[in-house]
């Protein structure tokens, strides 16, 4: 009797330090993948700030750019304006030239 309970203590112990290798196993799994995890996510957020970064710039970039297009706009506007006036004044002209020409006479 004594043999058989030292046989079932050695097979529970074994069983015991087996599942405690086993957790001690996975718990350093654990550990590991909440490392590269953390690595990752930090590179993650390093990558994103230095696309925010970029961003950043373009946003004022095109702000400065804005500035430049509502002047070179307001200078269209003021060519139109005078491409009106110069079409205007050449249409009065041509038609005192076409009353002219009209009038004059022909060999």
């Amino acid at each position: 009797m004594g043999t058989v309970l030292l046989l079932c203590f050695l097979v529970g112990l074994a069983a015991s330090l087996g599942g405690l290798g086993l957790v001690i196993v996975r718990a350093l799994d654990v550990w590991r993948a909440t490392r590269s995890l953390q690595r990752k996510l930090m590179r993650g957020i390093g990558d994103v700030l230095t696309k925010v970064g970029g961003i950043e710039k373009r946003v004022s970039t095109a702000a400065d750019t804005a500035g430049e297009l509502q002047a070179a706009l307001a200078r269209l506007q003021k060519s139109r304006r005078m491409l009106g006036i110069l079409s205007a004044a050449w249409g009065d002209s041509s038609s005192l030239l076409g009353a002219l020409g009209a009038t004059y006479p022909r060999k």
